[in-house]
């Protein structure tokens, strides 16, 4: 059993955790897809417009995730507590169990991959107005600018709140990696006059004063950064962990686990021993690429 009493990193709450949760993740752009299940969602309505029922606790008709997997209690081999549950550990899981146990809350991480063998996928995180971007005199950009044009680039289908989040917490985001990067790790040490071979600029445009570029109608800014992301996870990591958080490697997220009013409270995962039983105080984050049904 674990559980974090030590309020002496501060007070997160739910709220607050969900607040910059989201706001870390936010800023990355690897194929994670992250969503908050701590409470029930709003039942949809009685039926849609071709008469099909609403699913209690769904956002929409149909229960297209199929029927929850039923784990009997005896199967259960080990029960743990923590304030927030994490299921993945890509780039959006890390960071969010970083953000999280940056802000003072007891962290669990179920990744389905070994240790020895983890490796995360994507080569890119965003940097816009980022202190180490800025300091390489790629920076100053307008966010309001960014975000009205990455929402007119999705024909104004897209949330502009969350386009504008990605945006103004990126730099951020960014800065935090760099400081819990190690002395030694080359990660974020660009060469003077090398800044384009990892900050992706156009052509003979070095400066953050030449951006926004305009070609065709479309405004473009230099502010996409290639990491080597396995090794930058592995210090986001080791970051965490040097904050308590606990990372459970070689566990499938079976069933989430509600309680009688349908909130999500807990996560049902099957490691090397069986079925484990995680259990939540706050929230449990889902950033996996397959979905868990509930």
């Amino acid at each position: 059993m674990f559980k974090n009493n030590d309020t002496s990193k501060g007070n997160l709450d739910r709220r607050t955790f969900v607040k910059g949760a989201v706001a870390a993740a936010a800023a990355t752009v690897a194929a994670d897809g992250v969503a908050f299940a701590q409470e029930a969602a709003e039942p949809a309505e009685e039926e849609d417009w071709y008469g099909n029922p609403g699913v209690p606790g769904y956002m929409c008709c149909g229960d297209w995730l199929g029927q929850a997997p039923v784990i009997d209690p005896s199967e259960i081999v080990a029960t743990y507590e923590a304030d927030i549950i994490v299921c993945g550990s890509g780039h959006a899981g890390t960071q969010c169990a970083l953000a999280a146990a940056q802000g003072g809350a007891s962290v669990m991480v179920l990744e389905l991959q070994a240790e020895d063998k983890y490796m995360a996928q994507g080569g890119g995180v965003c940097t816009f107005n980022s202190k180490w971007a800025t300091d390489l005199g790629l920076g100053g950009y307008d966010i309001g600018e960014i975000t009205a044009e990455y929402t007119r680039r999705a024909g104004q289908t897209a949330n502009a709140e969350l386009i504008r989040q990605y945006i103004a917490n990126s730099g951020e985001m960014l800065d935090n990696l760099v400081s819990i990067t190690p002395e030694e790790s080359t990660q974020f040490k660009v060469q003077e006059g090398h800044e384009g071979d990892l900050i992706q600029i156009a052509y003979d445009k070095p400066k953050g004063s030449d951006y926004p570029v305009e070609l065709g109608g479309f405004k473009m800014w230099a502010a996409c950064y290639f990491v080597r992301m396995t090794e930058l996870e592995t210090n986001s990591r080791n970051a965490a962990k040097a904050l308590g958080a606990q990372w459970f490697f070689e566990r499938y997220a079976t069933v989430l686990v509600q309680n009688e009013n349908g909130d999500v409270t807990g996560v049902i995962a099957k490691g090397p021993d069986g079925y484990e039983q995680f259990n939540a105080n706050k929230g449990v984050v889902i950033s996996t690429v397959t979905l868990l049904t509930t």
